[in-house]
């Protein structure tokens, strides 16, 4: 709070130091004198141009702290110009040019914000966040690319409920399917095997889960692509959509935009966990909450979609003229131990919370998440811990 209004009072004084410049500039103008004005508007122009400068090639450092980094980055500056002055340096000199400097860098950072999308895709062409700006993006932390590997220890598992939405799909031949958020082509194969047939494709953002589903099914085609964004170019009878949903922002405000996608008759199906208050989730949240990491993984909570109600959907799809069954299941999964359970959500959930963090406090987090698992997932008398986990089914069949 005091930095903000802090950087307000020097915005103020750089706006009423460059007011008197103009006024003194007139003054000049008219009288024909020159209180040595060109050294003045030197030093500040200098300063600017060094500002704006830094604000361009240099976004990250101010995305988080801007004030404070801003402050280090002006003074910075300030040293620089007295080793270059030497003995010409003056303190007047030093403070128009460090003043100059923060005018030129909260003016192009203010004018790059403006023009947000702009800003955005400044800022992650270095990696870094816009600071102060709503979007959708930074509903999530910047999480790596998805581990097929650690995602595929579970496979049956986590193929049963696409094998059970698949089962409800009305269709007997259908022309054209895509598999959205096909991760490594587990859910699309069970396509491929209903419907020979039928031309399939599967897209996800996921590097690492499309080369996996290429080794897997060479001869269909995957497509790298945002849900959130696909916008086909010609329409599909069946538009799959197995645990990919709860990633999306405002998922359910998509729903119409699919069943616009789909032919007459097409049919749009959908699975999302509905885990989000089981003990594996609650517990993500609260160790995030008490560690030190707890300002980092703010994001973390809203990385994951909340899961709308029965009605939510259903009012959304009835709305886009579509027939819909909707149900909830609620799987049992007999695991080892409560490091299976870790492991296990290691793959999907706890990801948003452990890519902001380095390796040595990932260990400690998990080290904790796991502490709290053993308490909240007994172990059983033969030794195995069972594993509650909730989903939500929708399939959808335009009418």
């Amino acid at each position: 709070m005091f930095s903000r209004y802090l950087m307000r009072a020097l915005a103020l004084a750089v706006g009423l130091y460059c007011i008197a410049l103009i006024f003194q500039s007139a003054l000049v103008l008219h009288f024909d004198t020159s209180p040595n004005l060109g050294s003045h508007i030197e030093q500040l122009g200098l300063g600017l141009l060094a500002g704006a400068i830094f604000a361009v090639s240099c976004p990250w450092l101010t995305a988080r702290r801007p004030a404070l980094t801003t402050l280090i980055a002006a003074s910075v500056f300030a040293g620089l110009q007295a080793l270059l002055l030497q003995d010409d340096a003056s303190l007047s000199k030093l403070a128009e040019g460090w003043l100059g400097f923060l005018a030129g860098l909260r003016m192009i950072s203010a004018v790059l914000k403006s023009w947000s999308a702009l800003y955005e895709r400044h800022l992650e062409s270095y990696g870094g966040e816009a600071h102060g700006v709503r979007h959708r993006s930074d509903r999530r932390p910047n999480m790596r690319d998805w581990n097929a590997g650690q995602y595929l220890k579970f496979e049956d598992e986590r193929t049963r409920p696409a094998i059970d939405l698949l089962a409800r799909v009305p269709l007997t031949d259908p022309k054209r399917c895509i598999d959205l958020g096909c991760g490594p082509g587990n859910s699309t194969e069970l396509l491929a095997r209903r419907y020979p047939n039928a031309e399939i494709i599967g897209l996800d953002s996921s590097d690492a889960m499309l080369e996996k589903a290429r080794q897997r099914l060479p001869h269909l085609a995957f497509e790298k692509g945002d849900i959130s964004a696909w916008a086909p170019s010609a329409p599909f009878d069946l538009i799959f959509a197995n645990a990919a949903l709860q990633w999306v922002p405002e998922h359910a405000a998509l729903l119409p935009r699919l069943v616009a996608a789909l032919n007459p008759g097409g049919c749009l199906a959908v699975q999302v966990p509905d885990n989000f208050n089981e003990p594996s989730h609650v517990l993500m949240r609260d160790v995030a909450a008490r560690g030190p990491w707890a300002q980092r993984l703010g994001g973390a909570v809203t990385a994951r979609e909340k899961i709308g109600s029965f009605g939510d959907y259903y009012a959304r799809l009835k709305g886009a003229g579509c027939s819909v069954g909707l149900w909830r299941t609620t799987y049992v999964h007999c695991l080892d131990d409560a490091d299976a359970i870790v492991e296990w959500v290691k793959g999907t959930g706890l990801r948003p919370f452990l890519d902001p963090l380095d390796e040595a406090e990932q260990a400690t987090f998990l080290a904790l998440y796991r502490s709290e698992i053993a308490h909240a997932y007994p172990t059983q008398f033969d030794g195995k811990v069972l594993l509650p986990f909730p989903r939500l089914f929708l399939v959808a069949r335009r009418s």
